[in-house]
């Protein structure tokens, strides 16, 4: 199992004002193309037919939800639809033009819930810590570049 790579990030405590870091986890993205790839390469099947059931089964899972039915993913969890909207005094006075909203959710399967409860962290650099890292190695190097100048060295190597 992999490490669940994270961040820290400052947040503002909206009752308090305090400023305080927290952990943000940072995500790759795996492309289909790469998910296919990987598919097959696991399994019997071409990369072609992977790709062609994967998107039948996502066209099924979309046709099913936009009918509001839960779409069951096996041990992954359940897609389910919700509503947002406005609220009526009475049940009568509650029309379609109440609903502002539709809403795709997700609830995750007990056992990867379980799972995921047992994970591995790493701190992953950010963008802005990389950055300064580097800025910080190259003003080292070109220091030492200025001192080897002031010392009379050609950076030759030169020798007898």
């Amino acid at each position: 199992m992999g490490k669940i790579k994270y961040s820290l990030v400052p947040r503002k405590n909206r009752e308090t004002g305090e400023i305080r870091a927290y952990a943000n986890a940072v995500m790759d993205v795996i492309s289909f193309d790469d998910l296919t790839t990987q598919a097959a390469a696991e399994t019997t099947v071409t990369k072609t037919d992977v790709e062609a059931v994967v998107r039948c089964v996502i066209d099924i899972m979309q046709r099913e939800l936009l009918k509001g039915n839960n779409v069951q993913l096996g041990k992954l969890g359940t897609l389910y639809v919700t509503l947002s909207g406005k609220g009526a005094k009475a049940a009568d006075e509650v029309t379609t033009s109440l609903i502002k909203r539709v809403n795709i959710r997700f609830r995750p399967d007990e056992k990867i819930k379980k799972e995921l409860g047992k994970a591995e962290f790493e701190l992953s650099p950010t963008k802005k810590l990389i950055s300064e890292a580097t800025k910080t190695m190259k003003e080292g190097l070109q220091a030492k570049i200025d001192e080897a100048a002031e010392a009379g060295d050609d950076g030759e190597g030169g020798g007898d």
